[in-house]
């Protein structure tokens, strides 16, 4: 008898046993738990009654909604909630348009100012430009002085 031959039985019998145990492991814990085998008919039939049931409970109106919809003596009062509602959603929306959505879409244009602020406006420019162009031609006058200088001081020694 070959080694292989023996190591394969091994295997195989091991597979089953193993496959047995975990049938009857699960079999122990669905009887524990009082799960039945959902291929019985009487527990299909069981569990989707069990299911119908929770389905209808969710579906139906809860304590809560029929307490808001109702008022405290039970007065039906939906449609003053409603409308309530419904004006301040209007109220949210004008607040909107005018607040945030108007001034994106079409922003307001400068006004032009008046023609005496123009021209002063213009007159303060033109003397800060010509003060910049007296200094810059200051600078350069004593950058030429300087250098004419050193040139000076250069000379030939005595």
């Amino acid at each position: 008898m070959d080694v292989n031959d023996t190591v394969g039985e091994l295997l195989e019998t091991g597979q089953n046993t193993a496959a047995g145990a975990v049938k009857a492991v699960a079999s122990d814990v669905k009887g524990q738990l009082g799960i039945a085998d959902r291929n019985d008919p009487q527990q299909k039939a069981l569990h989707r009654v069990e299911t119908d049931d929770e389905v209808k409970r969710f579906y139906e109106p809860s304590q809560y909604v029929s307490e808001m919809v109702l008022g405290q003596n039970g007065e039906p009062n939906a449609e003053e909630k409603i409308k309530k509602a419904r004006e301040e959603l209007a109220a949210l929306a004008r607040q909107h348009k005018e607040t945030y959505f108007d001034p994106l879409i079409n922003p307001p244009k400068p006004q032009a100012p008046p023609k005496a602020e123009q021209l002063a406006r213009e007159k303060q420019q033109e003397a800060v430009y010509l003060q910049q162009q007296q200094a810059k031609q200051n600078a350069e006058e004593q950058v030429l002085h300087r250098q004419q200088a050193a040139v000076e001081m250069r000379g030939s020694p005595g």
